[in-house]
């Protein structure tokens, strides 16, 4: 298994967080101590990261925060060789049930998080650019 995301550049709708830099998003490091994850404001979120060309993407593995299990809201996963997500966008995972995130009403069930993270299926499919969105947890209204 190969990390396509390792190091690879990130933007975001919040481009200065509350706590952390971007950079954090993909550099690998998966503990769960202070000062070892990325804080956004309240609301809906989203980072892209920029695997720099197309890729077949078989799984993608996702970490909010790693000291407590919670669920988080309004996940979307969404893959795309368009960087302004407009056409040809995969989504591959949301459970926005109500389209709170503005991306569509998801099938998919919400999830308890913990330090083991959640990988998501992608089936080989063919994308550049993965868009995340979150829309705060049951802790509190801040994105991680």
């Amino acid at each position: 298994m190969v990390n396509l995301a390792k190091d690879r550049p990130v933007s975001s709708s919040e481009k200065d967080p509350i706590l952390g830099t971007l950079s954090m998003i993909t550099d690998g490091d998966k503990e769960a101590t202070e000062g070892s994850y990325v804080e956004m404001g309240p609301g809906v979120q989203w980072v892209t990261i920029d695997l720099g060309k197309s890729h077949a993407i078989h799984a993608i593995a996702i970490w909010h925060y790693h000291g407590q299990a919670r669920v988080y809201h309004d996940i979307v996963v969404q893959f795309c060789d368009d960087p302004d997500f407009i056409e040809d966008v995969c989504t591959v995972f949301n459970n926005d049930q109500d389209n709170s995130a503005g991306q569509g009403a998801g099938e998919d069930l919400g999830y308890w998080e913990s330090f083991e993270g959640k990988v998501i299926e992608a089936g080989g499919q063919k994308a550049r650019f993965v868009r995340l969105f979150s829309n705060g947890s049951t802790s509190d209204d801040q994105n991680h």
